[in-house]
């Protein structure tokens, strides 16, 4: 367990080291004014939403750097693929496997890109960290061995995949996430900077069998 958290401490400070290029490269704010934080104004700020079934990514195959992996959701599976939108005008950041490296735009040199490792492209594939939950108490979670923040900049979304047995019988999945600009106020705290309330997203066996009988 000591040497786990010894690596991974290392990858996420490592990975945080990379992340900061991103965050003043990429996007601190579009928040204009103190009007309705969000784009739509008809949906919730950050939300999940169902997209479909498939195959499920395998934690085995998930390195300390990777990248999108666009298509796998699209694979003949029974597991659950999810979609989560930040629907606000503030980059957040969420766990995930290993580093995320974005891919390379046409004509972008290598220091272009480097400056975006740890932001997700919109749309993006990837291995998010989620707990199992059953009546309030933590029961499981996603297989993840080292970690680190990703950015989801704002109005973006990003694919993550769900084992269809976390959403068995009354159990459901919670995501937590940071808004981008509690990184920089309130108290040390195990590796990053927010003295915040916790933010999270839930999705549940009943939200499933809702969107099945659609």
């Amino acid at each position: 367990m000591c040497e786990n958290f010894a690596r991974n401490s290392v990858v996420l400070t490592v990975a945080l080291l990379f992340c900061g290029f991103s965050i003043t490269a990429q996007q601190s704010s579009v928040c204009t004014s103190f009007s309705d934080v969000r784009l739509n104004k008809d949906e919730p700020t950050v939300y999940i939403t169902f997209e479909r079934f498939g195959k499920a990514l395998d934690p085995s195959e998930q390195r300390l750097a990777n990248e999108d992996l666009g298509g796998r959701s699209r694979k003949k599976g029974e597991h659950v693929w999810l979609r989560i939108h930040n629907n606000t005008c503030w980059p957040i950041s969420l766990i995930q496997y290993g580093m995320y490296v974005p891919k390379q735009q046409a004509g972008e040199n290598l220091g272009a890109r480097f400056k975006r490792i740890g932001v997700l492209d919109d749309g993006a594939e990837t291995g998010l960290y989620y707990a199992v939950f059953k009546d309030r108490n933590q029961i499981g979670y996603s297989g993840i061995d080292s970690y680190n923040y990703v950015k989801l900049l704002s109005g973006r979304t990003a694919l993550f995949s769900v084992d269809r047995d976390a959403l068995k019988n009354q159990q459901y999945i919670r995501v937590t996430f940071i808004f981008d600009w509690e990184f920089q106020r309130g108290s040390e705290r195990k590796g990053y900077t927010t003295n915040e309330p916790s933010h999270y997203l839930e999705f549940s066996n009943y939200d499933l069998r809702n969107r099945e009988k659609k």
